[in-house]
C-alpha cells in the first residue's frame, strides 16, 4: 500500500471528532472490501497520513500520533474534497520530508518541510517554539522572509 500525506494547516482547523468521523467512514470501506473478497489485495488502496499543523495563536489540543486511513485509490480525490469543505488548508503530500534548520540570532530551530504531490513543491514549518525567542524587529522580519520563500 502506497502513502500519502494529507497535510491540513492554518489559523482554524476542523475538529478533531469530524476528521475521526470522516477516518472512521473510510476504513469501514476499507474493512468491507476486505471481508467480501477474499483475492482482495492492498495495492488499490492509499495509506493516508493526516497530518495537522495549527498556524492560530490560541492553544489547540495536540494528538500524541498521527492519524491513517485506508482510502481507495479511485475515491481519493473525493476524499480531499471531504477535508476542503471543512476548515483549514489542504494539500496531499509525499512522506518524503525534510528538517531544515535555521539560524535566527545565533539560535538554531528545526523545521518540517513536507513535498508537496505534485513533486515540485515544498510546505515547510518552523515549530513554533521560536515564539519564546525575545522577538525584536530583526526576528520578525527574517521570519517573514523565511515564511514568503
Amino acid at each position: 500500500m502506497e502513502s500519502k500525506v494529507l497535510l491540513i494547516y492554518g489559523e482554524v482547523l476542523p475538529p478533531y471528532h469530524h476528521i475521526e468521523k470522516i477516518i472512521k467512514k473510510y476504513y469501514q470501506h476499507y474493512r468491507k472490501d476486505k471481508d467480501m473478497n477474499k483475492e482482495f489485495q492492498d495495492d488499490s488502496y492509499y495509506e493516508v497520513w493526516i497530518e495537522e499543523r495549527y498556524t492560530g495563536v490560541c492553544e489547540r489540543k495536540k494528538r500524541n500520533y498521527i492519524p491513517t486511513v485506508p482510502v481507495k485509490k479511485e475515491f481519493l480525490a473525493r476524499f480531499i474534497n471531504i477535508f476542503r469543505a471543512l476548515k483549514g488548508n489542504i494539500y496531499l503530500c509525499n512522506t518524503k520530508h525534510e528538517h531544515p534548520i535555521v539560524e535566527i540570532q545565533g539560535t538554531e530551530y528545526e523545521g518540517y518541510c513536507f513535498y508537496l504531490d505534485n513533486g515540485t513543491e515544498k510546505v515547510i514549518f518552523y515549530d513554533t517554539h521560536w515564539m519564546t525567542v525575545e522577538a525584536n524587529e530583526d526576528t520578525e522580519k527574517i521570519l517573514r522572509q523565511l515564511i514568503s520563500s
